[in-house]
């Protein structure tokens, strides 16, 4: 039931994607806060093999600007920060 519940509010499957995600995300950092431009706010390798690995059969052979504006963009924009943050 929560299956459906969940598809149902989602109105496609990458934004049920996104939302899932965003969720694991909230879990390993549940208040994102901006932090200041340097090295600090690095993404680690493993932040994006697992992004990619999540987003892999949406993303397929399209560039990195696909990958920011339909995927990064939506992730992030409930929080206004950048994926590093």
């Amino acid at each position: 039931i929560f299956e459906r519940w969940r598809y149902t509010r989602s109105s496609t499957p990458m934004q049920a994607r996104i939302e899932d995600f965003r969720q694991k995300l909230l879990s390993h950092n549940p208040e994102p806060k901006p932090c200041e431009r340097g090295p600090d706010r690095a993404v680690s390798l493993g932040s994006l093999t697992e992004l990619l690995n999540t987003f892999s059969d949406f993303i397929q052979d399209r560039t990195a600007y696909y990958l920011d504006s339909n995927i990064t963009q939506p992730l992030t924009m409930s929080h206004r920060l950048s994926f590093a943050e």
